[in-house]
């Protein structure tokens, strides 16, 4: 296993916004290590949290923002499976949306497997009072 590193995603727009801190390491995909969720061929997800765990919703999204750069993960780890183990996860709830968490795993992998992070839109819908994010931006770029 490596050594576990952080990520911050952050998006002010408007009055509030959202702020997502993720913690997680890489291990091998072996027998014994818990492999919650498949995000690709070769990409699992798990999460060892202390004291709580996260809904399907909150590991849903995960797994959308890490499919987002698969490609570039899997090209930094050839044809070996690994597990990325979440060990941290912050966020106020009063300035939170799902999708910051998507957003900030997609930056916490380009940041631990060195690679260019993916640039998406986000803009503030004032009616609705929530973050739009254009994940087909992503792909764009």
């Amino acid at each position: 296993m490596d050594q576990p590193s952080t990520f911050v995603y952050s998006v002010l727009k408007s009055a509030w916004g959202i702020r997502v801190s993720v913690t997680a390491n890489v291990t091998p995909l072996v027998e014994g290590v818990d492999a919650n969720m498949r995000v690709s061929g070769n990409i699992w997800i798990s999460q060892a949290l202390d004291g709580r765990l996260l809904g399907d919703a909150e590991m849903c999204m995960l797994v959308h923002g890490l499919r987002l750069v698969a490609r570039e993960i899997e090209a930094k780890n050839a044809n070996d499976s690994i597990v990325i183990v979440l060990t941290d996860l912050h966020f106020v709830e009063s300035d939170f949306q799902l999708e910051g968490l998507a957003a900030a795993i997609c930056g916490w992998a380009a940041a631990h497997f060195n690679f260019a992070p993916r640039e998406f839109d986000v803009s503030f819908d004032g009616m609705l009072n929530r973050y739009i994010f254009d994940w087909a931006s992503a792909e764009s770029k």
